[in-house]
């Protein structure tokens, strides 16, 4: 299935239940890097077409459907609330350098309950409650670096939003950065490999450095 084809089926699609089997294709196709339409290039003509493509894909999905399966707490025919979750940032950073997509009104109006998920990664790098099952603790690690993605992006356009509204600055510094459960489990692995931006803790700590710099900058004494 081509993107043309997905964007028409998407926004003819009856129900949650079909759209949501789409966005699971869609996902798919974006892991395996099978949308090169899809990507920026250095030819402008092209970027302005690839936005466009972008934007189009954006709005057949739609930001209220984004949200709620963000925000859904249901769990359907044993199918885990975090399976919406993952579905719903993995497209996301799909949209990453376009801020007018992933700043859009609905998604930011969830920004407490987005900035809440980067703390399941505080739990899963404890051993001691750690779940037996490895896809779970995949899909979780997953979701998480998704949405540090998503929040690293966001940084660069609202930075004032995130630090006033959504107390991420607080979140990162007294209970991601400093949690030894969150940073221990990946000690090692990150010593062996060059992870950069792939790994959580690296974005949560660049993360922590803009907004700290945008705060001090905004900063008078009065």
């Amino acid at each position: 299935m081509d993107i043309s084809s997905l964007i028409r089926s998407l926004e003819r699609a009856e129900n949650d239940n079909r759209k949501f089997a789409l966005l699971l294709i869609l996902s798919e196709l974006m892991k395996s890097n099978k949308l090169d339409e899809l990507k920026p290039t250095s030819n402008t003509e092209d970027n302005e077409a690839c936005r466009g493509l972008n934007k189009k894909l954006f709005n057949s999905i739609g930001s209220h459907f984004l949200a709620r399966l963000i925000t859904t707490k249901q769990t359907v025919e044993n199918c885990s609330p975090l399976i919406f979750k993952s579905i719903a940032f993995s497209i996301l950073t799909q949209f990453l350098d376009y801020p007018e997509l992933i700043f859009d009104p609905i998604l930011i109006s969830k920004i407490d309950i987005i900035c809440e998920i980067i703390l399941l990664k505080s739990h899963s790098s404890d051993n001691s409650v750690k779940n037996e099952n490895e896809t779970a603790i995949q899909l979780e690690e997953d979701l998480v670096l998704d949405v540090f993605k998503y929040l690293f992006a966001l940084s660069s356009y609202c930075p004032e939003h995130l630090i006033q509204s959504a107390g991420l600055l607080d979140i990162l510094m007294h209970k991601v950065i400093l949690n030894e459960n969150y940073n221990k489990a990946k000690r090692l692995e990150f010593e062996k490999k060059n992870l950069h931006e792939q790994d959580p803790d690296i974005l949560a700590c660049k993360v922590c450095n803009f907004l700290l710099n945008t705060n001090l900058n905004n900063f008078k004494i009065v």
